[in-house]
């Protein structure tokens, strides 16, 4: 829709779903392209980081305790 200049409307319907989820997703792909549509497994950089140290965390834990 960008890239060939399509309204937000006309995808939108296309897509059944909302124009302001549309605007929503194009104003966040605007912002950072490549981490714009985070999920299945793929996030954002910093996300990544706090989940990682979120693990380490816990395994410390766990290895305290034993």
């Amino acid at each position: 829709m960008v890239e060939e200049g399509k309204a937000v409307a006309q995808t939108a319907r296309q897509l059944d779903i909302s124009p302001k989820t549309l605007h929503k997703w194009v104003a966040d792909y605007k912002k950072d392209a490549e981490h714009s549509f985070v999920g299945s497994g793929n996030l954002k950089p910093e996300d990544r980081e706090k989940r990682e140290l979120q693990k380490r965390i816990r395994d410390l834990r766990r290895k305290t305790r034993s």
